[in-house]
């Protein structure tokens, strides 16, 4: 075993054979790798060395080893090197391992998103296929591209585009009604396009919501998930006052859903609603809302963005004033601007 006086020898010896501008004399250098062998060497007396002067003795050894100016000749860094390769290459392939991990994890994850989207060619019923002769037949879409891409509840989801591919749609329909929803290429590419229908089911009365996300792979083929859910007829917002939620029920009486109907705004303590047209399947915003005759605007059914949404009402006052009302929805945030003679407010 060393002594300390060895020790203190072996520590100084390494200090001028490693530093920045280490030398040693053969007659130093012979000394330094007597004293390595020492430090190596088990001792007689134990299986195992004293882990305190183990760890005193290896430390600056590490150093060596990661030193690429370690003078060449000295026996302890062809010692360390086996053990600094075994480091790398435990930790090269514990990359390679993290990285196929992340690509399986992406291959699944792509086959659960796009898989049932892109199944084989829609099984349609005489009556279905007339609905789609309809759509051909609109003159809407580009010639050939109308196809069915799944179905959801007896809800045909079709893919079509229009303008020569450049517009994407997609369109829902069960016979009774049919919501169109188109966006550009670019903005389908980029978060895909999304569309809903509310269908009555005469044999338990109930009323269904009928959901559909489409997507669009590298290659341009669609890829669409549905999902269907009972939807309740009685609203589940709630209103600051009784006349408020009078209004609301007025409104799902005239044709409103019920579970759309909102206030998004006031103007000099006028509310301002939105709710979905059941027979159209378009959101309107509506201003006021008591009147006889509804002043609103609907929103255009072959052209949406998305996530996003915007409404303009425009309307004149009593006085003559011209005010704009401008509703957007954006990725679940909403927004009213009050225009009035062009000032912002």
């Amino acid at each position: 075993m060393p002594t300390a006086e060895d020790v203190r020898e072996l520590r100084a010896l390494q200090a001028k054979a490693y530093g920045r501008h280490g030398r040693l004399t053969d007659a130093e250098a012979q000394r330094l790798r007597e004293l390595d062998g020492a430090a190596a060497a088990p001792s007689p007396a134990a299986s195992a060395p004293d882990p305190v002067l183990v760890a005193d003795l290896r430390l600056p050894l590490a150093d060596h080893a990661a030193d690429s100016r370690t003078t060449s000749g000295i026996a302890s860094e062809d010692a360390a090197r086996p053990a600094s390769a075994r480091g790398v290459l435990s930790r090269f392939g514990l990359l390679v391992g993290i990285v196929v991990v992340c690509v399986s994890l992406g291959v699944l994850l792509g086959w659960a998103m796009f898989g049932d989207g892109r199944a084989a060619t829609v099984q349609l019923s005489a009556e279905q296929q007339e609905w789609q002769s309809q759509l051909v037949a609109s003159g809407t879409f580009d010639q050939g591209s109308v196809r069915a891409v799944t179905t959801e509840r007896d809800v045909i989801v079709w893919y079509a585009t229009k303008d020569e591919g450049s517009i994407v749609c997609m369109v829902l329909g069960d016979g009774a009604s049919t919501v169109p929803s188109c966006t550009s290429r670019e903005q389908a590419l980029a978060g895909g396009l999304r569309s809903s229908i509310v269908v009555a089911d005469g044999e338990d009365d109930l009323e269904y919501e009928v959901g559909a996300q489409l997507y669009l792979t590298r290659d341009g083929d669609p890829a669409v998930v549905s999902y269907g859910y009972i939807a309740s007829s009685q609203t589940s917002n709630m209103f600051a006052s009784r006349e408020q939620a009078a209004v609301a029920a007025s409104l799902a009486e005239a044709g409103f859903d019920g579970r759309s109907v909102a206030v998004v705004g006031y103007d000099d303590g006028v509310p301002l609603w939105v709710g979905l047209d059941k027979e159209t399947q378009r959101r309107c915003l509506v201003y006021d809302g008591s009147q006889p005759e509804l002043e609103m605007v609907c929103q255009d059914p072959w052209f949406t963005t998305g996530d996003d949404e915007s409404l303009v009402l425009e309307r004149v006052g009593d006085d003559g004033t011209m005010t704009r009302y401008e509703y957007t929805s954006a990725y679940a945030q909403e927004y009213l601007t009050i225009t009035r003679e062009g000032a912002g407010r």
